[in-house]
């Protein structure tokens, strides 16, 4: 059933692509038509687009961006005849998935590196790669891809985003600035209650199934982190684990993260062996989860 509700579902999202009338961005009243690649761009292509921008997800809620499939979205190998813009997250996250229906598209500036590909990680602040580079089928190529985990960088690509839509649609270019600048007004007034509400992370040992985290300690000033993974995409070894498991009873570990969907029988074996609680979290960092994750944080020990 829920492979038959996924391609249902893109057969009407490249059915509603196909209907479109024809036009030009900047130059006509219509919306401008965005293909985003997961929700949290969704979202802050609404929230500065408003009803100027018609944007579509590609990766619906809850499914994991290393795991996806192209042979899952068959419905979204059409010609995205009307679309102006593709938003992606960039930094390898999407290549797996996104790339070949890119690639497909007939229009070049709607294939990676375009003119009509929006990358929002030439906004965001990123951390550096580790050192060492990457192993071989790591899902971490390049640098970690999940800088919308630190919630400054939701400004910044919003801030990007923004100008960017401004260029193409100057006739509502004043529309998308007032709706940025009420998000970072917002924005920055979370942030700072957040800090004071999540100060005692700091310092702390932070432990996750996998490095989709990484950039919401670093905002918290987290010391170190931990991952039940040996590296990005890799399963962990027995002497990865026990060794994650030791470091956890000797810094007395109470919690750790576990993405949604991932396998509970990990969870409950590590959870036996150190007393530690598992968390689930969603690591979108869509706009609208910040507030529970928060919560989830600011009630852990």
């Amino acid at each position: 059933m829920a492979k038959q509700g996924r391609r249902l579902w893109f057969i009407g999202f490249a059915g509603a692509l196909f209907g479109l009338s024809s036009g030009i961005p900047g130059a006509q009243a219509a919306p401008i038509r965005v293909v985003a690649s997961t929700q949290s761009l969704v979202e802050l292509v609404q929230i500065v687009g408003g009803p100027d921008v018609v944007v579509q997800g590609v990766l619906q809620r809850g499914e994991n961006p290393h795991a996806l499939s192209p042979r899952l979205l068959p419905g979204a190998r059409g010609q995205w005849k009307e679309v102006s813009w593709v938003v992606r997250n960039g930094l390898g996250l999407e290549d797996a998935w996104l790339g070949p229906l890119q690639a497909a598209q007939t229009d070049p500036a709607l294939r990676k590196g375009g003119e009509k590909d929006w990358d929002a990680s030439r906004s965001a602040n990123l951390l550096a790669p580790p050192v060492g580079g990457p192993r071989l089928g790591e899902n971490h190529p390049t640098s970690n891809p999940h800088f919308l985990l630190d919630p400054r960088n939701g400004i910044r690509v919003a801030e990007a985003l923004g100008k960017a839509l401004s260029k193409a649609d100057p006739e509502h270019a004043a529309g998308y600035e007032a709706r940025f600048q009420e998000f970072r007004k917002k924005r920055e007034a979370q942030i700072q209650a957040w800090q004071k509400q999540l100060k005692s992370w700091a310092g702390k040992v932070a432990v996750t199934d996998h490095a989709h985290l990484t950039y919401l300690w670093s905002w918290l000033g987290v010391s170190a982190e931990a991952t039940l993974e040996s590296a990005p995409g890799h399963p962990a070894t027995p002497e990865h684990l026990e060794k994650l498991v030791q470091e956890m009873k000797s810094r007395q570990v109470k919690v750790f993260f576990m993405q949604s969907g991932s396998p509970e029988g990990l969870a409950r074996a590590i959870t036996r062996r150190t007393r530690a609680k598992a968390l689930s979290v969603d690591p979108s960092g869509q706009e609208s989860q910040w507030d529970r994750l928060i919560e989830i944080l600011a009630k852990s020990p």
